[in-house]
């Protein structure tokens, strides 16, 4: 193993991030701007509300409120249990970290700093940082590509269905987190490399060992 990949937002931290809000605040400005939202519904991935919006040239206004939303749970987030413990063994088995993450630039600068995990990280890539998000391979992609690593060495660790899928289109390994906002089943049927009940376990896959 070379390099470990994590996720942000129900992986390392709890998940407070209100989607469904987030999502009917979008659809209210196209609405208010004269785009018609039917096309989106509340389970779509981001990258649909995102995409619209650079098609109708409201993207800024849309990453505002996105903003806005991920700020507002960064800060009622907390770190989740063992955390810190498990990103000391990794990095003193010297493994490169990165942290993958659909939240935009802002909101996860303000996370590193609020949780004290910037030291952690070669490189953080977010939403702000390529064109397509997760569920879309491109994040992993580039983060391999910064830190000059073999994809077949590389393991994304998240919470979501949505993240083992971005890890499979990437070629890379895959550990799934059940206790984030992604649902059990889901994951059950996105088919990961492994599966653990929280980040601690991680300490227990062989990969890590």
């Amino acid at each position: 193993m070379e390099l470990v990949i994590f996720d942000l937002d129900g992986t390392l931290i709890d998940s407070r991030f209100d989607r469904v809000g987030a999502r009917l605040s979008i659809i209210e400005l196209f609405k208010e701007r004269g785009v018609d939202p039917s096309s989106l519904r509340i389970e779509d991935p981001l990258q649909k509300y995102v995409d619209l919006a650079i098609r109708k040239g409201l993207l800024r206004e849309v990453e505002t409120i996105l903003e806005d939303y991920e700020i507002i749970a960064f800060s009622q987030s907390e770190p989740k249990d063992g955390l810190y413990d498990v990103l000391d063994f990794i990095s003193r088995r010297g493994f490169k970290m990165g942290l993958l993450t659909n939240a935009g630039r802002k909101a996860t600068d303000y996370a590193l700093v609020r949780f004290d995990l910037k030291g952690y990280f070669s490189a953080v890539v977010t939403r702000d940082d390529c064109r397509r998000m997760k569920p879309y391979p491109d994040g992993i992609i580039l983060m391999i590509s910064m830190l000059g690593c073999d994809r077949r060495k590389t393991v994304f660790v998240g919470d979501t269905a949505q993240d083992v899928e971005a890890a499979r289109s990437a070629g890379v390994m895959s550990v799934a987190l059940l206790d984030g906002a992604g649902k059990p089943d889901e994951i059950e049927i996105s088919r990961p490399d492994y599966t653990v009940k929280s980040i601690k376990e991680l300490l227990n896959l062989p990969i890590f060992i």
